[in-house]
């Protein structure tokens, strides 16, 4: 008697079938282990660090944001570790789409795909919108000014109520298309050229912290760190409380190390250089975002 053949949900591909399939599209392997380093930390480096590092410390965890930092982190470490040792036995491309369709089957591969961009397309469209709105302003001082229905999203807060609570208006985000589509052409040219010019904008966004580290150790007042936890004023306001909703909040800073995976079947040596890339990345912002957290609340 012969076993039913597998439903469509249940179906799974193969290792080897998954193998087989990059390589009647192969791509070019050129990443090393510091190219994938470098890829971690530009996709993590973001808005978070920039915009939400104030905003969380003033109203939930005051100078305990580093804890928070160090939370967050520690809850990412167990997401890096898996990605690190899926990627090491399992390096195809696809990332966690094809590790669920190896483990799990269609339907499950088919519903991480979705989150994926789901993840993806929120995460660039916040910081397409950062872009949009630092660019406005630093034209702005050069008398260049752009209408504002060309500078914010449809969706927008409500001023001064619940940032929960969004607003429909007719206008585009001009400027964070315009960064959207000239990234994409990027990364349609080939991976060299998206690596190399992601190395110069790592370096320029680590560079800039850095030089803020350097100018603002000196005026750091210890004072300013306590009480280094204050008390809780209910409703996640400081206290032990408020630490892990910053947390929660932080956490959006570390999105993106988990992208390093997508670039297995173009890393030299996969098994070795894709935990490195993801995990160095994951270990390297931590200490940036501490470091800064603690000189700007200083």
């Amino acid at each position: 008697m012969t076993s039913p053949a597998p439903s469509q949900n249940s179906r799974r591909k193969t290792l080897e079938h998954i193998a087989a399939e990059n390589n009647n599209h192969p791509l070019k392997r050129s990443l090393t282990a510091t190219q994938l380093l470098f890829m971690g930390v530009g996709t993590t480096v973001g808005a978070g660090v920039y915009v939400m590092t104030g905003t969380a410390a003033a109203n939930y965890a005051g100078p305990s944001i580093l804890l928070s930092f160090l939370i967050a982190a520690a809850a990412c470490l167990f997401t890096a570790l898996c990605y690190g040792e899926l990627a090491s036995s399992f390096p195809v491309s696809g990332s966690a789409y094809s590790y669920a369709y190896i483990s799990m089957g269609e339907k499950a591969a088919w519903t991480v795909g979705w989150l994926l961009l789901l993840e993806y397309g929120i995460s660039c469209t916040g910081v397409a919108s950062g872009l949009s709105g630092y660019l406005t302003s630093l034209l702005d001082t050069f008398n260049l000014h752009i209408p504002a229905f060309l500078t914010h999203s449809t969706l927008q807060p409500l001023p001064g109520g619940d940032d929960t609570v969004l607003t429909y208006h007719w206008q585009i985000d001009l400027v964070g298309l315009l960064a959207v589509c000239a990234v994409t052409a990027l990364l349609v040219r080939g991976v060299e050229e998206s690596a190399r010019f992601n190395t110069v904008v790592v370096g320029l966004k680590v560079g800039v912290l850095l030089l803020f580290l350097i100018m603002g150790i000196s005026f750091v007042n210890p004072a300013n760190w306590h009480p280094f936890i204050p008390p809780s004023e209910g409703n996640f306001h400081y206290g032990i409380t408020g630490i892990f909703r910053a947390a929660s909040i932080m956490f959006f800073a570390y999105a993106g190390f988990e992208a390093v995976s997508t670039a297995s079947a173009e890393a030299r040596n996969p098994t070795r250089d894709i935990p490195i890339g993801i995990i160095g990345s994951l270990v390297i912002c931590t200490i940036i975002y501490v470091a800064v957290a603690a000189v700007l609340l200083g």
